[in-house]
This record gives C-alpha cells, sequence and structure tokens, in this order.
C-alpha cells in the first residue's frame, strides 16, 4: 500500500508526530473498477438474451461417443453439486463470523466473471472450442464490446457446468494455493511474499494442467490454435498449451493471494482503506465486495488478453474435430476457414476467409 506523507506547520506540530501520514484508499479505487466491470457484466448478458441470441447450439450430424455422453453429464452433475456446496459453505460462515467473509466475496467475484470466459481465448480468434453436446444456449460472446471472432454466437457455453464451476473453484483453487502456500513458508520460515506466492502458484499451475488434460482428452473443450511447440499432444485434437496453465495458474493464484496475505483484522489488501472499514456497515461490506470483484475481473482480464493474443501465433487447426466440437464456428459449410498462422484474421465488415467454390 503506498503512503504519502506531507510536513505539518511547525505551528501544528506536537512532540510525538512532526509528520501525519495519508494513505491511498485503495478499497476505493478497487471498488469503482468493481462497480465499473459488474456494469459491463448486466450489459453483456442483458444484451445476450434480449438479442435472442441465447438459443443452443446443436451438435450436428457427427455422431458422439458413449463414454463422452456420459462423462457430460458427470461434468455438469459436479458443476451443480460444487454450485450448492459453495453457496452453503460460504452462508454458514458468514452467518458465523456476523458479515459476509472474503471467501464468500471471493465466489461472487468469479461467478460474475463468468462473462469473460469466451474472451479468454476467442476474441481474436476461435482458439475454444466446447463440446455443444453439453447443455448450453450458445454464447452472450459477440456482445462483448469490441468482438472481433466471427460465429461467436455458436460457441456452446456449458452453462449448467459452469453455474458452479466458476464461483465454486475460485474458492476452492484459493484454499489449495494457501495450503502450499503456508507450506511452503513452514518449510522454509525466512522465505519472501514473492517466494510464498510461487509456491501457490506452481501448485494451482500444476493442478490446472492435471485437470484441463482429463477433461480434454474426455472432449469436454479443445485448444485449436495452441503454439504446439509448448504444448502436451500438440498436432492433435487433444493438444493442450502448457501455457496456459502458467497464465491460468498465476491468475488463479493472485485470488489465493488475496486471501492469504490478509492483516490482522483479517482485511485483503482491497479490503484496506476508510471506504472499506467505514462505521457504516453496509456501506462498508459493498465496499468490500465491490473491491474484491474488481480484483478478481481485473486479474482475469489481464489473463484473458495475453492468453488471446497467443491464439494469434497458434496452429493450424488439427484435424478430425467432429461437428459437436466446431459447431458451425468455422471449416466446412461455413464462410470462415478455420484460421492459422498463415489465415487473415477477420475483423467486423471485412467478409468471408473461405474460398469461393
Amino acid at each position: 500500500m503506498k503512503t504519502i506523507s506531507r510536513s505539518v506547520p511547525p505551528a501544528l506540530a506536537t512532540p510525538d508526530s512532526l509528520t501525519v501520514e495519508r494513505r491511498v484508499d485503495v478499497s476505493k479505487w478497487f471498488a469503482v473498477l468493481g462497480a465499473a466491470f459488474l456494469a459491463i457484466t448486466v450489459y453483456v448478458f442483458a444484451a445476450w438474451i434480449l438479442s435472442g441470441d441465447a438459443t443452443p447450439t446443436k451438435p450436428g450430424p457427427d455422431p458422439i461417443p458413449g463414454y463422452v455422453k456420459a462423462f457430460a453429464w458427470i461434468y455438469q452433475s459436479s458443476g451443480v453439486i460444487l454450485l450448492i456446496g459453495c453457496i452453503v459453505y460460504c452462508v454458514r460462515k458468514s452467518r458465523r463470523e456476523g458479515q459476509i467473509t472474503l471467501d464468500a466475496m471471493i465466489f461472487f467475484a468469479w461467478a460474475t466473471a463468468m462473462w469473460l470466459d469466451p474472451a479468454t481465448n476467442n476474441y481474436i480468434r476461435p482458439n475454444l472450442l466446447y463440446n455443444s453436446y453439453l447443455i448450453n444456449f450458445g454464447s452472450w460472446a459477440p456482445h462483448i464490446p469490441g468482438w472481433l471472432s466471427p460465429n461467436a454466437h455458436l460457441l456452446p457455453e456449458p452453462i449448467v457446468a459452469y453455474i458452479g464451476l466458476y464461483g465454486a473453484p475460485g474458492v476452492l483453487v484459493a484454499m489449495l494455493g494457501n495450503f502450499f502456500m503456508r507450506l511452503g513458508k513452514r518449510r522454509k520460515p525466512q522465505m519472501g511474499k514473492l517466494g510464498v506466492f510461487l509456491c501457490g502458484a506452481a501448485a494451482i499451475a500444476t493442478f490446472d494442467l492435471i485437470l484441463e488434460v482429463f477433461l480434454i482428452r474426455f472432449q469436454m473443450w479443445s485448444y485449436p490454435l495452441a503454439i504446439r511447440e509448448l504444448s502436451i499432444f500438440g498436432g492433435t485434437r487433444f493438444q493442450f498449451p502448457v501455457y496456459e496453465s502458467f497464465l491460468f495458474g498465476t491468475c488463479w493464484a493472485a485470488t489465493a493471494g488475496l486471501r492469504y496475505f490478509r492483516d490482522d483484522k483479517g482485511r485483503s489488501v482491497v479490503e484496506r482503506g476508510a471506504l472499506a472499514n467505514s462505521p457504516n456497515k453496509t456501506k462498508s461490506t459493498i465496499v468490500r465486495l465491490l473491491a474484491v470483484t474488481g480484483f478478481v475481473h481485473l486479474t482475469y482480464l489481464i489473463y484473458s488478453i495475453l492468453f488471446s493474443w497467443a491464439a494469434v501465433y497458434g496452429g493450424p487447426y488439427p484435424e478430425g474435430y467432429p461437428s459437436w466440437m466446431l459447431n458451425g464456428m468455422c471449416g466446412p459449410g461455413t464462410e470462415y476457414v478455420c484460421q492459422g498462422p498463415n489465415e487473415p484474421i477477420p475483423v467486423p465488415g471485412s467478409g468471408p476467409t473461405a474460398p469461393t467454390p
């Protein structure tokens, strides 16, 4: 936290203090950011629903293997179970403490950050393919300000699975990161804050790598524009860009750090300031919630920008994607080729990129 010192006029000085410290109210600025992000969230989802784009993307003609269907229902059920479990945990803990806890705020922040999911990979080029057998209503992607990637409304966002798989992991993964942060600090007590943070980030990145490779093998999603030289199973439909774990692990670890590095009052760095500690409990709670939300959305936005930019250098698409993964976003039967390093990036008004028959 930045500290600004100003001199006190000699006539007002006391023997105990010749300077007065004035601290920058971090909570205020993150709260403003959080309010702005929530406004965008409301706009994006409202525009999506009111436009009529919220319609299911169908799997297409290609057959879906039985094991993929079975796992899809397990995957979606886990999202609902995690959602219910995390809500119960946050409500009970908040009641016990007599205030909304940081974990509850993290849950809210990550749940509302779901609007950024398509921008994470597909903002510039379609670098994320979801399985359209999963329950979906297409995507709100085209309503994100400045969107570029074509046919984005057909991206089958797995809405049922993600209801719980956004908010809940925000809390659970932060707990995982905190466990390894404490473990690292216990083994090396002299370790500084950066070292502690890196312990958590490494653990979270490893967890993300294992989880994503597993889910990609079961064809819940795919990264077609991964940089092959930096990917596991590069050049196949099951490729996974290792740098995604590094970037997303760091993003997740930022939330873990928010939870770990707290003051003696249990406040994270973004909850410190006059507004967040107002005598008015309602005002204080709102400011703290908005500040945590602003922090989480900002870190996720930074990750989204970096990973979307990596897609510019990835590809080309591996062969063999079925209709329930391509979903008419590009390729045969569409006006757009599935992009690669030698293909132009479509922008609004640029027209089709597929060759004329």
